[in-house]
């Protein structure tokens, strides 16, 4: 995995992730979930590897070793897509995006439809106050205390992330089996970078207006959701499902962690989608 730093227009740096640095003819863009970095899981970099797929990543703002951005909504995280992909010569991609990171592979297809062919996602939120939606429904207490800190505003949420201790309930019984192996260790690895900004920005820009219509995605699209999620409840995925154009609708027993392996099916889905994108 190369690593290295990008400029954007406004002055700040983003961490990049690339494994092949240099050109392939398909190419992923892997948008991580919150609490994390940037760095892709190795699983999925194998997967890719044996695809001919070259993945490419970022810290979002406020994570890891990319400068914050407070304020920044779903929509501005597209444009820092737009911007690593120039600086890597890469004209087009597709774009997988875990949990916090699929809203923002959702923003990159509708907002640079010439440069995004498709998108996949896995545990996405639906919009805060989408029409139809009881968007708290089936979620843990804990997961909900937090949202509700978060629409008290920055501040609130960064003294409830400086006091909340880790809730065992908050995690699917799937979700604690799943708790080994090669994308558990990625995981612990992707968390062991300071995010506490980037989590206050991603969390108050999910509940804020996300700057686009999902109505306007015309590229195909993939939505892999576990049935017993209680991050983001699965009634999320169903209401996305209805409202993208494009949409397939994949459901699977298990939770928010347990359907993390699942992002291999989707590099496959993506790579079908993308061939020859960048000869």
């Amino acid at each position: 995995m190369i690593e290295t730093e990008v400029g954007a227009d406004d002055g700040r740096r983003l961490h990049v992730y690339d494994s092949v640095g240099g050109p392939a003819p398909r190419v992923v863009y892997w948008l991580h979930g919150s609490g994390m970095s940037g760095l892709p899981p190795t699983p999925l970099l194998d997967a890719a590897d044996a695809l001919g797929v070259r993945v490419v990543a970022h810290d979002r703002p406020g994570y890891g070793a990319s400068g914050a951005r407070p304020g920044r909504s779903v929509a501005d995280g597209a444009a820092d897509v737009v911007t690593v992909l120039d600086a890597l010569g890469i004209a087009s991609a597709g774009v997988l995006g875990l949990s916090a990171g699929g809203m923002h592979a959702l923003a990159a297809a509708a907002l640079a439809p010439e440069r995004v062919l498709a998108a996949a996602v896995l545990g996405c939120p639906a919009p805060f106050g989408a029409v139809g939606l009881d968007w708290f429904a089936g979620m843990s207490e804990a997961n909900r205390a937090e949202f509700d800190a978060a629409l008290r505003g920055a501040d609130a949420l960064r003294a409830h992330l400086g006091t909340a201790e880790l809730d065992p309930s908050v995690f699917a019984p799937e979700d604690l089996a799943a708790m080994h192996g090669p994308f558990w260790e990625w995981q612990l690895a992707a968390a062991g970078a300071d995010t506490t900004e980037g989590v206050i920005e991603d969390e108050l820009a999910s509940l804020s207006d996300w700057g686009f219509r999902l109505d306007s995605i015309s590229a195909p699209t993939l939505l892999v959701h576990g049935t017993g999620d209680t991050f983001v409840p699965v009634s999320h995925a169903r209401w996305l499902a209805a409202e993208l154009p494009a949409s397939t609708l994949r459901t699977e027993p298990g939770g928010h962690i347990s359907t993390i392996p699942f992002s291999s099916d989707a590099m496959t889905w993506l790579a079908s989608r993308t061939a020859a994108a960048n000869p």
